[in-house]
Formats: structure tokens, C-alpha cells, sequence
């Protein structure tokens, strides 16, 4: 099974600084469109975004960036996969349509170190913890959409964006056709990106759910009490053990 190697210094370094900026939208886009990678330049929340799809990894990024861009069949410039809050802060910031995805947290540091086996799971909690309580200001600006809801019938969301700015987006039907195409486009994004292995594919699997189980995890429990907590209070969904 492959799995990321655990990241060089520089690479550390790197991470440390972008979580540093990640609440801090007037540093961290410049510093970004400076120094993070070319390719995700694009990924940024600017002026010519028509619309912010970002959350912490492992919470439907992938899932609802693609459905959103295959429903509207047109080029769209949406700000994702950045996974940091000033995100959504900036799209707030600028009067754009901003949907911040969230999923249970123990489920999404589970999912993320199945593919980061090398990640502290309690260090991950606290920053799942932080991108939320770094949220809560601008809570009412934005539409929070829960994984289930994502995956289940994004349809409903797009609804709820639409409402919320007095949009138009074109709704995504969630039929069986259209999640199987879904599905085939984040194949290819992923062959393109990871090489197409089982593990980092952001779709759900068999396989994926063995090899989870085989992976260690000691996660501390007044911590997972309080994580879940946030979850509880922002979605209104209990979490089930």
C-alpha cells in the first residue's frame, strides 16, 4: 500500500508557516500566491472567485468541488482545497458566496491519517478544533455543509448557497449518472496528482475501510469529548459512537 512519506524540514517548515497564516486572510493569500506552489495558485479566494468551497482535509473537498463545477456546466473559478480558514474568511470579506464543508472530526483525522500514518491524530484534532473556533465570527456569512449531506444529496446544498446569496446556481442532481461521473473526474484529478493509488483516492472503498482498520490510533478522549462538541453545536447532529 502506498503512503506518503513523512515530509522533509523544508516541507515542515513550510506547513508551520501556513498554519501560522491560515486565520489571516490579508497575509496568508499574498503570502500564498508568493511562495505556495504555482499550480494552486488558482485555489485562492480572490475577486474572480465566484464562489469559496473549502474545510479541513477528509471532509468532502474533493466530492464538492468537482459536483459543483460538472452541475454548472461551465468554466467557474472556485476557491478550494486550501484547507485553511482565511479561505472562507476572505469570501466573506469580499461578498462571495462561501460554503465551508465540516465533517465528524474523529471520522476526518481517521480518514487523513490512513493516508498520513507519520500525523499526531490529537495535534490534528486541536487544528480541526481551531479552524472551526476561527469560523464562529463569521458563522451567519457563510453556509456550512456537513459531509453527509455532501455526498448524499449535494443537490440540497446548492440549494441552500443559492438561497443564502440570492445565486443561481445550477443544483446538482444526485442521481446515480451523475455521482458515477463525479467520481470519474476525481479519478482522473487523483491519477494526475497521486498516481491513482487506493489509499489517496477521495472516494469511498472496500479497501480504504480495511486498510483504516489496521492503523493504530490513540486519540485522547477529553479531546475527542470537545471536538465533537464543536461538531455537535455548529451541524445540530449528535455524534454516534
Amino acid at each position: 500500500m502506498k503512503q506518503a512519506k513523512k515530509p522533509s524540514f523544508t516541507k515542515q517548515m513550510r506547513s508551520g508557516t501556513k498554519q501560522f497564516l491560515s486565520a489571516r486572510p490579508a497575509l496568508f493569500i499574498p503570502t500564498f500566491y508568493c511562495f505556495g506552489p504555482h499550480s494552486k495558485r488558482d485555489y485562492l479566494t480572490t475577486k474572480k472567485s465566484e464562489i469559496v468551497i473549502d474545510g479541513p482535509p477528509r471532509s468532502a473537498n474533493t466530492f464538492a468541488y468537482a459536483a459543483f463545477k460538472y452541475a454548472q456546466q461551465r468554466d467557474i473559478s472556485i476557491a478550494h482545497h486550501l484547507h485553511v480558514p482565511a479561505q472562507l474568511m476572505r469570501g466573506v470579506e469580499l461578498g462571495i458566496p462561501t460554503m465551508a464543508l465540516i465533517r465528524e472530526p474523529v471520522s476526518a483525522v481517521r480518514s487523513l491519517k490512513l493516508i498520513f500514518p507519520y500525523i499526531d491524530e490529537n495535534k490534528s484534532l486541536q487544528k480541526w478544533i481551531s479552524y472551526f473556533s476561527r469560523l464562529q465570527p463569521i458563522m451567519d456569512h457563510i453556509v456550512l455543509a456537513d459531509f453527509h449531506d455532501v455526498t448524499k444529496d449535494f443537490g440540497l446544498v446548492i440549494d441552500a448557497v443559492n438561497e443564502k446569496f440570492s445565486t443561481s446556481f445550477i443544483r446538482f442532481d444526485h442521481t446515480e449518472d451523475n455521482v458515477a461521473a463525479v467520481y470519474r473526474e476525481i479519478e482522473e484529478m487523483d491519477r494526475r496528482e497521486s498516481g491513482g493509488s487506493d489509499v489517496y483516492v477521495a472516494r469511498p472503498s472496500d479497501f480504504k475501510k480495511q486498510a483504516q482498520a489496521d492503523v493504530n490510533y490513540n486519540f485522547n478522549p477529553n479531546l475527542v469529548k470537545k471536538a465533537q462538541e464543536v461538531y455537535t453545536n455548529l451541524t445540530g447532529k449528535a455524534v454516534l459512537s
